[in-house]
């Protein structure tokens, strides 16, 4: 009985090179996204939480009236404009 030859692992083959590579740059670019989504999040929750204290502390009646408007715009739902 002859030996047989030694089997390729999986990962060597053309299509297994292929499917690590695309794991490898997915998770990147997912990593990517989601790091953008939090930075995203936290300036316009700070842009809000800004407008809202300014709507409330400004002297002027007019610059507290401004900072409502905006702050009525900032929290607008996406589809009414």
């Amino acid at each position: 009985m002859e030996p047989r030859p030694a089997e390729k692992p999986p990962g060597d083959s053309p299509e297994g090179i292929l499917m690590s590579v695309l794991l490898t740059v997915l998770e990147t670019v997912l990593q990517e996204a989601a790091t953008l989504s939090a930075a995203t999040g936290l300036a316009y929750t700070g842009a809000v939480v800004t407008v809202a204290a300014s709507s409330v502390l400004f002297r002027s009646p007019q610059r507290r009236r401004d900072a409502r408007a905006t702050l009525t715009i900032l929290m607008r739902r996406g589809g009414k404009r």
